[in-house]
């Protein structure tokens, strides 16, 4: 499992000023489960894998499942923005929210088939989860458990979100006590 933040940080903010921020080119031992998140900001993806272009910004998140990345974000210059991507191998996926569970969440996300990318609006008390795993206030191992429970959170946020959404249909005993 791999963490990453970037803050971008504009003084003065400079509106319609595009900044290549950089060319990431990944490659994994096994289909990996990506996310990544913006708070701020707006950031450009151009993707070669598969080969297309999408403006993430917040409650929009980004969900790909690959073996590879080819990738360059390019920042909008107008605002501050943090951007918070996530890794997870399949294998590690499945023992975390379990084979099952993962595979539902792949398919519920639109990223079943590899390579695959999907823009997904997020509920932004699900992805402050994944932003939440820094912190300044905790330094060498008890900030890397903060980090790792903060994925393990947002996992569970995540899956409760689409795998296993809030039901919408009233629970019959709740109904049965109100009566």
């Amino acid at each position: 499992m791999a963490i990453f933040r970037g803050e971008h940080h504009f003084t003065p903010p400079q509106p319609g000023r595009l900044i290549p921020l950089l060319r990431a080119r990944l490659r994994f031992d096994e289909p990996s489960f990506m996310v990544q998140s913006v708070r701020g900001g707006r950031i450009l993806h151009r993707e070669q894998i598969p080969s297309l272009e999408h403006l993430c910004f917040p409650g929009l998140d980004i969900y790909r499942q690959a073996e590879a990345v080819d990738l360059e974000p390019v920042l909008d210059a107008g605002r501050d923005s943090s951007l918070v991507s996530l890794s997870i191998g399949h294998n590690l996926l499945g023992q975390l929210i379990g084979d099952g569970q993962s595979v539902q969440l792949l398919q519920t996300l639109g990223i079943a088939a590899s390579p695959s990318i999907q823009l997904v609006k997020t509920p932004l008390s699900v992805s402050n989860l994944l932003h939440q795993a820094f912190t300044r206030h905790l330094t060498g191992p008890m900030r890397k458990l903060h980090s790792q429970a903060k994925c393990l959170e947002y996992l569970a946020g995540l899956c409760h979100a689409f795998v296993h959404p809030p039901s919408t249909v009233p629970d019959r005993k709740a109904i049965d006590r109100a009566e």
